[in-house]
């Protein structure tokens, strides 16, 4: 029998029903929700979820991302106000 919990909820599982091929293919997700429990548990809601991010392989892309996202953002400002300037200085 192994414990386990999921959403907050507990639950027993038998470790018959789990090949270790199986286990080891969720191991990452299995630690990753774990710790966070464990810090929701111990430091509260807003740690347990910092920690359940910090993981998540989406949210590390993203966070990767928001360099090349500010780059872009910046260059369509720059040219929105070159435009901006263009026909500002053309109607006068």
């Amino acid at each position: 029998m192994l414990a386990c919990v999921l959403a907050g909820e507990p639950f027993i599982v038998d470790a018959d029903e789990f090949t270790e091929a199986e286990l080891s293919e969720v191991d990452g997700w299995l630690k990753s929700n774990i710790k966070s429990e464990i810090f929701i548990s111990e430091f509260g809601q807003q740690e347990g979820l910092k920690s359940r991010a910090e993981a998540d392989p989406e949210v590390i892309r993203a966070l990767d991302l928001l360099p090349k996202a500010k780059e872009l953002a910046e260059g369509a400002r720059k040219i929105i106000a070159e435009r901006n300037g263009a026909r500002i200085g053309g109607n006068q």
